[in-house]
This record gives structure tokens, C-alpha cells and sequence, in this order.
């Protein structure tokens, strides 16, 4: 074999090999994903693809991992909140149900807390602010994919959040186990395998799904709701106007 017959010769080698090793890449970014889904560590996550995916290009399920993550670490943050003062308790969900069917981000399940705190203007504010900070930051990173191809393996009910931060996942704190743990106090002897593989359709939905819960929370967040108009109204007044709006609200049930 001629020396021009040699040199060729690698060079096919080496372009052929370049998709089997971005394959490869991609696979592991996958799995990578799911474990960081599964182990409640959705911050971390985002950091470890963020990083994988600046230093391939080429590594969609990086990328999109990275803003999935980064999405899930603004949920979970969000919960964080809720659960730290109690608004998965008995009384709070009853007090908030009409609330909930009015902002569809207060619908996440969350279990009820033994010792909550109370939280007072300052804290709902911070808690909106972060959440809102956690969505812009995904949609970035979600925006980078583009329509490039990409493959996700995603199974919803594995997304595990440490709701009280003890640094590890008990069976209520699994997305499944959330929701069968509300109202009812049902064990989940076993998660079922909901996998779905995410694809480029889905990247341009999660992000315009970040970007209509950002623009949730930035509308409450452009109004002042320490001091509401219900403060200066009669104690007959204020029960008129809150059973109007009940009524109105269960008509939408």
C-alpha cells in the first residue's frame, strides 16, 4: 500500500469513527440526565451538562438536559418554598384551592409539613423572584439547542425533589409519591415505567412553557399585594366580595 493508500486509509477511519464516539457522548449525557433527575439534584445536573455541552458542540441531549434540569431545579425550588410554610398542609390547600384554580403554578403537589414556618410578604415575593430567575435561566439554555436533533429519555414519575432538605429521597418526595400521597395516604409500593423520549419538538415547548410561567410570576410580581383593597373594606363587606368570588370561581370547576 502506497503511503497517499495509508494516510487516506486513516482518514476514513477517523471520519467514521466521529459518529459512533458522538453517539456514544450523547448516550452518556442520556443516562447522565436521568440519574441526576432520580437523585433529586437538579442544579447540579444543569451545571455538569452545562458544562459537557460547552465543550461539545455537537452534544444536544447535553444541552437540552442542561435546560431540562435547570426547569426542573426552578420547580423544585418553587416546592422547596411552599413546603418550608406549609402550603401542602390540610388547611393551607383549603384556604388556596380557588387560588390554584386561577395560577396553575400553584398546583404542584406538595406533602404537608409537620413544623412549616409562617411566611410574610417579603417571602412570597423572594420565593416568585427565584422562580422567575430559575425560568429565564432555563429558557437560555433551551434556546441553544435550536432544531437541531436531539433525544431525551425522560421518565416523569422518577423526578425526585428533597422537599425538606434532608439530603435524602423518602417515597413522598418522588413525583408519583407526591401525588398519591395528597388527600389520600396511599403507599407506592412500585414507580411504573412512564419513559418518554424527549425530542426537538419538545425543547421548544418546555421553553415556551418557561416563558409562560415566567410571565406568571412576573405578573404578580408588578403588583404590590402587601396592603390588598380587602384591608379597607367592613367585615360585611369583605365576606360579601369573598363569597362572590367563590361562587364565580366554582363555576369554573
Amino acid at each position: 500500500m502506497s503511503k497517499f493508500a495509508r494516510i487516506l486509509a486513516a482518514v476514513l477511519v477517523a471520519f467514521a469513527a466521529l459518529p459512533l464516539t458522538s453517539a456514544l457522548a450523547t448516550q452518556q449525557s442520556a443516562a447522565e440526565f436521568q440519574r441526576y433527575v432520580s437523585e433529586g439534584k437538579f442544579a447540579e445536573g444543569a451545571r455538569a451538562l452545562g458544562a459537557i455541552a460547552s465543550s461539545d458542540a455537537n452534544d444536544t441531549e447535553a444541552q437540552f438536559g442542561a435546560g431540562a434540569l435547570q426547569f426542573l431545579t426552578a420547580i423544585k425550588n418553587l416546592q422547596g418554598g411552599l413546603y418550608h410554610y406549609g402550603a401542602g398542609n390540610e388547611l393551607a390547600r383549603q384556604l388556596n384551592k380557588w387560588m390554584r384554580n386561577v395560577v396553575p403554578i400553584l398546583r404542584l403537589p406538595v406533602p404537608a409539613n409537620p413544623a412549616p414556618e409562617v411566611a410574610d410578604y417579603q417571602v412570597v415575593r423572594g420565593i416568585l423572584e427565584r422562580f422567575v430567575d430559575d425560568l429565564s435561566l432555563s429558557a437560555a439554555l433551551l434556546e441553544k439547542v435550536g432544531s437541531r436533533p436531539v433525544k431525551l429519555p425522560f421518565d416523569p414519575f422518577k423526578v425526585a425533589v428533597d422537599f425538606n432538605n434532608d439530603g435524602r429521597i423518602a417515597e413522598q418526595e418522588t413525583m408519583l409519591g407526591a401525588l398519591m400521597s395528597i388527600g389520600r395516604g396511599s403507599r407506592v409500593e412500585k414507580l411504573p415505567d412512564a419513559t418518554i423520549n424527549f425530542d426537538t419538538a419538545d425543547v421548544t415547548w418546555l421553553q415556551g412553557y418557561a416563558n409562560a410561567l415566567m410571565g406568571m410570576g412576573n405578573l404578580l410580581l408588578a403588583f404590590d399585594f402587601e396592603e390588598t383593597a380587602l384591608d379597607h373594606l367592613s367585615e360585611t363587606d369583605r365576606a360579601l366580595f369573598l363569597a362572590t368570588v367563590k361562587s364565580i370561581l366554582e363555576k369554573f370547576q
